[in-house]
């Protein structure tokens, strides 16, 4: 009985056997699309995160090792499936349209392959600025409310500093390196206050971090501050701008993350001198200025410099402090593009020790962070 049943069964073991290795061919044909679109999906989702900066480096690393390995064993399998293929034709004497029928169903595997990266690779060409502009508008949009700042219409308070405030906004856009100060500015409330006087310094503006609440970052300006000029008085708001951008980051970091009250301080005027770099007539401006001469007066007791004096005074030492790391750096170089990308790494380096060093000793900073 069991022998009959076994001949029943396999009557044709050689027939069964070539079924079997075609099914074989088929699911290695259907792995390779299946793995290869899971690999097209991760690449997507690793453009995604590194726009979005929704991981640090180290885990796009380790997705991109696995992406690699995803790929490597998808092509593996392809050319396993070519081998097997030859193979299984040889061996079992495949009749001609059983060999055509295999060869057209690998053909639509391979071609679904191909469609689903060719439209990848439109996806990361055609549309990428496209695509990354907008996910990146929404990610900025999605955090604004929970982030920074959720009002979207500027405090009354601005009123008179609405031109220097564009000009920050847009300066910052166009060099998002400055910080994203555009999305402060509306929670901004500037008052006026005597910041000068008995303080023996020539204070014009000033943040009030201890008073810092949801929705509302105040700014002291001087009751003589002179805000004629929007662009000198963009350049000196951008200190306090800075502060309560870095305080606002600093209210919802973690605790092992927060950045000390003289470090922000640093980066304030770090960036507030790299912001009047970029500003070429500003810069020209101030330059120009005869600080020697202006300075010459002030030695004279009974005089008292103009608001618009204070003001140029102030942002003359900022560029004061440009040129000696132009002084530390040497001459600019004319050719190589290696050395100047060097050059101008010794400058934001040269220019960062120069401001800390000048922070640090500051008699009026160190009170300012004693208070926090």
């Amino acid at each position: 009985m069991y022998n009959v049943f076994r001949l029943k069964n396999h009557k044709n073991p050689e027939k069964e056997n070539s079924i079997d290795f075609d099914r074989l061919l088929g699911r290695m044909s259907f792995g390779f699309v299946i793995l290869f679109l899971f690999s097209v999906v991760l690449m997507t989702a690793y453009d995604v995160i590194e726009v979005l900066k929704l991981k640090d480096q180290d885990f796009l690393f380790n997705l991109e090792c696995f992406i690699l390995i995803l790929i490597f064993i998808s092509v593996l399998l392809f050319l396993l499936n070519r081998i097997l293929r030859c193979l299984y034709i040889k061996r079992y004497n495949v009749p001609a349209d059983k060999e055509l029928e295999i060869i057209r169903r690998d053909r639509s595997y391979f071609f679904t392959a191909l469609i689903i990266l060719i439209i990848y690779i439109i996806f990361t060409t055609v549309f990428e600025d496209m695509v990354k502009s907008r996910l990146i508008k929404w990610s900025n949009a999605s955090k604004k409310e929970n982030f920074i700042c959720s009002r979207k219409e500027r405090i009354e308070s601005v009123v008179g500093f609405e031109e220097a405030l564009n000009i920050i906004e847009r300066e910052t856009l166009i060099h998002p390196e400055l910080g994203e100060l555009d999305k402060v500015i509306p929670c901004i409330h500037i008052k006026r206050a005597d910041l000068r006087s008995g303080t023996g310094n020539l204070a014009t503006t000033s943040f009030d971090s201890n008073n810092i609440q949801e929705n509302f970052y105040p700014i002291y300006i001087d009751i003589n501050f002179d805000n004629s000029d929007p662009e000198v008085t963009a350049a000196l708001l951008f200190h306090p701008l800075y502060l309560a951008y870095s305080q606002a980051l600093n209210k919802k970091a973690s605790e092992g993350s927060k950045v000390s009250c003289m470090q922000r301080l640093v980066n304030a005027t770090y960036f507030q001198s790299r912001y009047i770099s970029s500003r070429k007539e500003l810069f020209d401006k101030i330059d120009k200025f005869r600080l020697e001469q202006l300075l010459n007066v002030l030695g004279d007791k009974n005089y008292e410099p103009s608001p618009q004096e204070v003001n140029i005074i102030n942002l003359s030492l900022l560029v004061a402090r440009m040129a000696d790391a132009y002084d530390n750096c040497g001459e600019i170089p004319e050719n190589k593009e290696a050395d100047i990308d060097e050059y101008a790494m010794c400058l934001e380096k040269s220019l960062y020790d120069i401001i800390e060093d000048f922070v640090y000793s500051n008699k009026h900073y160190r009170e300012f962070c004693a208070h926090e």
